[in-house]
């Protein structure tokens, strides 16, 4: 359960709770099975905190550090992560249906049995991210980096964009279901960014 009291903090103001967290930077955030639902937090202060199994779905996060924040069965289904800084999260199990990942930083991020169906992922960094059991069906990847990706036993099924993501680096695994896709999608974007289907 959260912590009452970072919880009473938090829903002060996001510049009261941003101010909370440079003075005391020594305090993990514990905000599990919170709801906030539907509230802007945009350009919150959530680095490191234990999210666990809390309700998101609708927030505004725009521009929100959850860098290494704990994810696990978050649900954040139609929040809008604009920009926001997730490099090194952990999702596991959790619902970001419809989210809005346009420009956000999933670097190394672990994505492990997640729902990002219909979610915006325009130019989002996803280098070094693992994605395992995850669905992405129907989601945007226009212009999205996914260097040094993993994509184990992912859905691919209606993707947008992949003709248009960024591979500086190799994918470093690929086992993706995706045969829904046009072969030339398919092979573009196994080619182009050298790897293997398996």
């Amino acid at each position: 359960m959260a912590n009452p009291e970072q919880l009473e903090k938090l829903r002060e103001r996001v510049d009261a709770w941003n101010l909370w967290r440079e003075k005391h930077p020594e305090i993990v955030p514990d905000l599990e099975q919170a709801s906030f639902e539907g509230i802007d937090l945009q350009g919150i202060n959530l680095r490191g905190a234990n999210l666990r199994r809390s309700t998101v779905t609708r927030a505004n996060l725009k521009l929100a550090s959850l860098r290494g924040a704990n994810l696990s069965s978050v649900w954040l289904a139609f929040a809008n992560l604009a920009k926001a800084e997730l490099s090194e999260a952990k999702f596991t199990h959790a619902d970001l249906s419809g989210a809005d990942l346009s420009d956000a930083s999933l670097y190394g991020t672990v994505l492990s049995s997640v729902a990002l169906l219909l979610a915006n992922l325009r130019r989002a960094n996803l280098s070094g991210a693992i994605f395992q059991f995850t669905e992405l069906a129907k989601s945007d990847l226009t212009e999205a980096q996914v260097g040094n990706c993993v994509f184990a036993n992912s859905g691919f099924n209606q993707v947008q964009g992949l003709e248009t993501v960024f591979h500086y680096a190799p994918l470093q695994s690929v086992s993706i279901r995706f045969w829904s896709l046009r072969a030339s999608y398919r092979r573009y974007f196994c080619l182009a960014a050298g790897c293997q289907i398996t």
